[in-house]
């Protein structure tokens, strides 16, 4: 054995879901390994192999998304797809806590490294003017090199109104739909599906 490996041996430790989140997040921030272990007063060894494990998104009984970390078998999910989901806001929120935090750069780059990233729900809520400079930055790094699923239920004639500045509007759609297939999905709303059929259910056993 090697004096290396003895040492990653010796300072390995378990850590708890909670600690294994806030590797994550701070990961994403753009954080060397060493910066984060000195954060969760642990060894970068650690560090460094909790990384290497991957996760795998789950959802719990209330249907809240988790990172779940499964060692081998979740280093061969993380290896075949390479992907990032996020609402469209709660990712502008984190690029915005990166900018106070002068750490935008970093984290750009990181997005950068997923094979796919996903942007749920764009509309639902405004954007303001440093939310949609950040949100082009990102779309901006990752055109033409890798790819971007978005969701939403505004037309894409009304992204002027969605995003405060009207010019970046424009300058996000045309990276997002050049090369790209658009799907239009029209019929009730799943959930609204799902509680009619119920309250009928309920009416019935009445």
């Amino acid at each position: 054995m090697t004096q290396s490996n003895f040492n990653t041996r010796r300072h390995y430790h378990q850590l708890t879901s909670e600690q294994r989140g806030q590797i994550e997040a701070l990961h994403d921030l753009g954080l060397t390994n060493t910066a984060i272990a000195r954060k969760l007063h642990c060894h970068r060894s650690t560090i460094g192999r909790e990384l290497k494990r991957g996760s795998v998104l789950q959802r719990n009984s209330d249907y809240f998304l988790y990172h779940h970390y499964f060692g081998e078998t979740a280093q061969i999910k993380h290896d075949q797809c390479r992907l990032r989901c996020h609402r469209c806001h709660e990712l502008i929120e984190r690029l915005k806590l990166a900018y106070q935090e002068n750490r935008l750069e970093p984290m750009l780059k990181n997005y950068l490294r997923y094979k796919l990233l996903i942007i749920d729900e764009i509309g639902y809520l405004p954007i303001d003017d440093l939310g949609s400079n950040l949100f082009f930055q990102l779309i901006s790094r990752r055109y033409e090199k890798k790819s971007i699923i978005v969701t939403t239920n505004i037309p894409l004639s009304k992204w002027g109104q969605t995003f405060s500045n009207p010019t970046i509007a424009n300058a996000i759609l045309d990276r997002l739909v050049h090369h790209s297939e658009i799907f239009k999905i029209s019929g009730k709303s799943y959930r609204m599906k799902d509680y009619t059929e119920q309250h009928t259910k309920q009416n019935l056993n009445r």
